[in-house]
């Protein structure tokens, strides 16, 4: 399902969520003082907590305690709930916990819970004796060389002097194995010694790491359809290589990368009498033809429809090549949008692991909020005209970390614009050719692309276009972006912001191509305002900061600040315009910051979040000659974050 990130403006299509704009504060209130995971805690009758009392505790404090006790601490803005298997299971999970820092001994000596029958009302008391700490007093190795040693020590989760937590033991005996296997020893073998006396552990580890050994004959089992080279070439290692752990799991997931499998395995043999390590890797193929079609519904885009089609090993080739067509605005006042696009995509270039990809596209679409930038009617602002643009690529682009990648790119782009709301001549919509390149570099640290809930991501592109390149538009036009996440709570509170700067200039002092510049407003920029109603201008700034609020099952909720303008250019900036109020002696201008805020309702799908956000104006423009002062509301619905 495909539907794109749009907003739109309820007065025009959704007359009947206005008419319910005054519940949803009432609505957002009644789902957040819901604890998470109600629907199945709560379904039997249980006692509400009136006070929680813990004594005898001096390591941790009463909140980390209560922290702790998942089941009958309660949710946001609701008291927590009682039932005698719920506090039993708190009690066993809080001294776990204590367990963990060190405390052995630790144990709840006293539980005292009055309850009211009549009004389902319960008072509890703990009282805990956490006994003294048991430390790691020794920590010793034998049979391991000193370099050797030295490098397991810091890796270690028990250390000398720390807390003793005898859970640890295993996790500890999985990294000294894997730490040994990363450097050539595949069969070591281990053995440990605990020994507790009052509050001191000692801990010893006896290891023969084994013969060391090196990658033997590599074999490929199970393509069928494929190459072995596809696979061979994947690798990180080669035959005679020492052997190593975690280039086997590095070069089992590049496999995977690849799209060509649906499973992939390196398993590794018994060392041999010559001190080599076989190495069979057994694939599975998936099809490398596949039909797909998507339909979405989106507050801008109203009904998207795409098909594509796809060969992921052309001609046994290793090449892939895809064709997509994409409809949208279907149903709508509009002529519909529409997108071609043909890509031959070489994962091998130069026989590195470069991926080279030639794009050709063609499109057709709406464009509104035009303004024309020169010339007797200069300041005209055209309600849409429509844009038809065919262009050619080719780019390359590599792989620099586990999380970021480069990619440069030489483009060929003709654009025709036409049909203007407005009696206009069509030349001031500027129909041109442009050759440009485009530099990108990428940071992509987020645990979910749809809906991230920690990680960051950073973005910085450069297109140059014109001169030397060809073409009627000669510019520079660099964009930056970066977006954080974390979470606040265990109970999955999420906080996200973002930065976006961007900029365009020309290099022949001429106008710039209208498409080319920055819009902003809707519900992937600045909610509270209609899509790309901000701007257009050659300087952007875009800040977003969410707070993200799991609620009931799959529903969440977002309370949300936007800020964004589009400026001709950085002189027109001004620190006062910043402000966060406007009164009739100073009016909001076009050069002021605009704000957005709001909440909305989020529905977790596999394939993103679907998002229904309201957004209203910090401050709006005034009415200016046949032009109505701006709206105050925009609601937004779409599937996926905002970003």
């Amino acid at each position: 399902m495909i539907i794109r990130r749009e907003g739109f403006l309820v007065k025009r299509h959704y007359p009947i969520l206005r008419a319910l704009l005054p519940f949803l504060p009432l609505v957002l209130a009644g789902l957040l003082i819901l604890p998470a995971g109600a629907d199945a805690q709560y379904s039997q009758k249980s006692y509400k907590i009136l006070s929680f009392e813990i004594e005898g505790n001096e390591v941790l404090s009463d909140d980390k305690i209560r922290d702790a006790m998942r089941l009958t601490k309660g949710g946001r803005f609701k008291k927590g709930r009682y039932l005698p298997r719920w506090l039993n299971t708190d009690i066993t999970e809080l001294l776990a916990f204590y367990r963990t820092l060190g405390y052995l001994n630790v144990e709840v000596v006293d539980t005292d819970v009055q309850r009211d029958r009549d009004k389902w009302e319960a008072r509890i008391r703990l009282e805990i004796r956490e006994g003294e700490q048991t430390v790691v007093d020794s920590l010793t190795f034998g049979g391991l060389a000193p370099e050797l040693e030295a490098g397991i020590r810091p890796r270690l989760l028990l250390k000398t002097g720390g807390p003793y937590n005898p859970d640890l033991i295993g996790s500890d005996l999985f990294r000294i194995y894997n730490y040994l296997a990363e450097r050539g020893y595949p069969a070591a073998e281990l053995v440990h010694d605990e020994q507790v006396e009052g509050t001191l552990a000692r801990i010893h580890y006896e290891v023969d790491p084994g013969p060391e050994a090196r990658i033997g004959a590599i074999t490929v089992e199970g393509n069928n359809r494929t190459k072995a080279r596809f696979v061979l070439r994947e690798l990180t290692f080669t035959e005679g290589d020492l052997f190593n752990r975690i280039a086997i799991l590095t070069s089992r997931d590049r496999i995977y990368r690849t799209g060509l499998y649906l499973s992939v395995a390196i398993l590794p043999g018994d060392i041999t009498p010559q001190g080599t390590v076989p190495i069979a890797i057994k694939v599975r193929e998936r099809g490398v033809r596949w039909f797909g079609f998507g339909a979405g519904f989106g507050t801008q885009d109203l009904v998207r429809v795409s098909v594509d089609w796809n060969n992921s090993n052309v001609l046994a080739s290793g090449k892939r090549i895809s064709l997509e067509t994409v409809f949208s605005e279907l149903l709508s006042d509009r002529k519909v949008e529409q997108r071609y696009a043909f890509s031959l995509i070489e994962p091998w270039m130069f026989r590195t692991r470069t991926v080279g990809e030639w794009k050709v596209s063609h499109s057709r679409q709406n464009i509104e909020n035009f303004t024309i930038q020169s010339g007797e009617l200069e300041g005209t602002v055209i309600e849409r005209y429509r844009l038809v643009q065919s262009s050619t690529s080719f780019s390359l682009s590599r792989e620099l970390s586990r999380f970021s990648k480069a990619s440069i790119a030489y483009s060929i782009e003709l654009s025709d614009a036409g049909e203007p709301t407005e009696p206009v001549d069509a030349s001031f919509l500027k129909p041109d050719a442009v050759g440009a390149i485009t530099v990108v570099y990428e940071r992509e640290a987020r645990d979910h692309l749809l809906d991230p809930t920690r990680g960051d991501r950073f973005f910085l592109s450069s297109e140059y276009a014109g001169t030397v390149l060809g073409g009627d538009n000669h510019y520079v036009l660099p964009v930056g972006e970066a977006a954080y996440y974390r979470k606040l709570t265990r109970g999955g509170t999420l906080f996200a912001m973002r930065t976006q700067v961007g900029w365009i200039h020309s290099l022949a002092g001429g106008d710039l191509p209208d498409y080319k510049r920055f819009r902003q407003g809707g519900a992937s920029t600045v909610r509270g305002y209609r899509e790309e109603s901000i701007g257009p201008g050659n300087f952007s700034l875009l800040t977003n900061v969410e707070l993200r609020v799991p609620l009931v099952w799959k529903f969440g909720m977002a309370i949300f600040a936007d800020g964004g303008n589009a400026w001709e250019s950085v002189r027109d900036i001004k620190w006062d315009r910043f402000r966060f109020s406007a009164d009739d002696d100073s009016p909001v201008a076009r050069s002021d910051y605009r704000y957005g805020y709001g909440a909305g309702l989020r529905f977790t799908t596999p394939i993103g979040p679907i998002r229904l956000d309201y957004g209203r104006k910090l401050k709006r423009l005034p009415a200016s000659g046949t032009v109505d002062r701006e709206s105050r509301d925009v609601w937004h619905i779409s599937i996926g974050q905002a970003y």
